[in-house]
């Protein structure tokens, strides 16, 4: 037999078996009636009963911002000394003025003592220079009274001419005494005023040995411990006042001309589980080339649960949109599944939605699954 004629009778036992198996299992018609869906059951008629409304929303970007204390200080040391106390950890919280850090004062004070001996020189040597110039004073009176004598007895011939040359002399002497003195006062009365600077020095320098608070806020850094030497401008101590915030924000640029200083917007502090109003009042005045975006800075009243470095978002409404808002403690939750108690022809039904953002009002976005106007039922501890 050739393979033509092999392939031909094959195909045609395979025709005949289809044809057997679709009138045996496909053309065979039913014996039993369809079944039919089964009807949704009822629930209990709920103790509460509302709406689901629709209504236009704005349309939010979010803009990523950190909380930042206002009031931010890094305390240093202004001498080069021993710890001998740090009254404070980190986290605690400090009143303004108190001593957070106890310096060895010994160098200071040694300082000090010395400053103020050589105060105490130069206001001898001043009280000196004055008695000198008090007693040339003196001295140039009686030199002039005793050449004007000379002058008229010269006059009438009742003195030499040497007695007068010696009169002359004396008091051109008492003058150049005079000023010589007063020369004196001056050079006393300049070491007198170094002598009280280095005294004042030494006095702020003995202050610096205790670091205080300059304002009532919390220690967010501890970075020196009792023992240590410490050297001028290291930063000991970081404190922040935790009562003034602001948040600073990142926005992309093309949303430069939609913020404006003054602007008032959400900010949302998520660890804190509140939403402030913050006012916009510094908006950088260029874009980063690399990240094209600009920061923005906003004023917050914040709230004690609000701490520097919390994560928050800004939200910038931009245009808007229709949502379904139902309250949320109507939600029966399982899982990841949402549903409503739905009238339905006077028939209360359990519907399975689809929800999204939790509004501050306490009502939360329907997304599917309800279209609005629809009555709908909770209890009090849900359905």
């Amino acid at each position: 037999m050739r393979p033509t004629q092999r392939w031909f009778l094959l195909g045609l036992a395979g025709g005949a078996l289809a044809g057997w198996f679709g009138a045996r299992f496909i053309s065979k018609p039913a014996d039993a009636p369809h079944a039919s869906a089964a009807p949704t059951p009822s629930l209990p008629a709920p103790a509460h009963v509302g709406n689901a409304e629709r209504v236009s929303v704005p349309e939010l970007e979010l803009l990523p911002a950190s909380l930042r204390s206002r009031r931010t200080s890094v305390l240093s040391s202004e001498l080069q000394a021993r710890v001998l106390q740090v009254a404070h950890r980190a986290g605690e919280r400090v009143a303004e003025g108190e001593s957070l850090i106890e310096l060895d004062p010994s160098a200071p004070q040694a300082a000090l003592e010395v400053a103020e001996q050589a105060r105490v020189a130069a206001e001898a040597g001043l009280k000196s220079a004055g008695d000198a110039v008090e007693l040339a004073q003196v001295l140039l009176e009686e030199a002039r009274a005793h050449r004007a004598r000379t002058d008229k007895l010269f006059e009438s011939k009742s003195a030499t001419a040497e007695s007068l040359e010696q009169a002359h002399a004396r008091h051109a002497a008492a003058q150049a005494g005079l000023a010589q003195a007063q020369s004196g006062v001056s050079a006393a009365q300049a070491q007198l005023a170094q002598a009280a600077a280095a005294v004042q020095q030494a006095g702020l320098a003995l202050a610096h040995a205790s670091i205080r608070a300059p304002f009532a806020g919390v220690l967010a850094e501890r970075n020196v411990e009792p023992g240590e030497i410490v050297a001028p401008a290291r930063a000991l101590l970081v404190l922040v006042d935790p009562a003034q915030l602001r948040a600073v924000a990142i926005a992309r640029e093309e949303l430069a001309g939609a913020l404006v200083p003054g602007q008032t917007l959400e900010v949302e502090v998520p660890a804190a589980g509140v939403t402030l109003a913050g006012r916009i009042e510094e908006l950088a005045p260029r874009v980063d080339e690399r990240s094209r975006s600009l920061e923005l800075r906003l004023w917050l009243d914040a709230t004690p649960s609000c701490l520097p470095g919390m994560y928050a978002r800004v939200r910038l409404a931009r245009g808007a949109h229709d949502v379904v808002l139902v309250p949320e403690r109507a939600l029966v939750r399982v899982g990841q599944l949402a549903a409503l108690c739905v009238r339905e022809d006077g028939v209360w039904t359990r519907r399975h939605v689809s929800v999204g953002a939790t509004h501050t009002d306490g009502r939360i976005e329907v997304l599917a699954g309800l279209s609005g106007g629809e009555t709908i039922g909770w209890d009090g501890e849900g359905l």
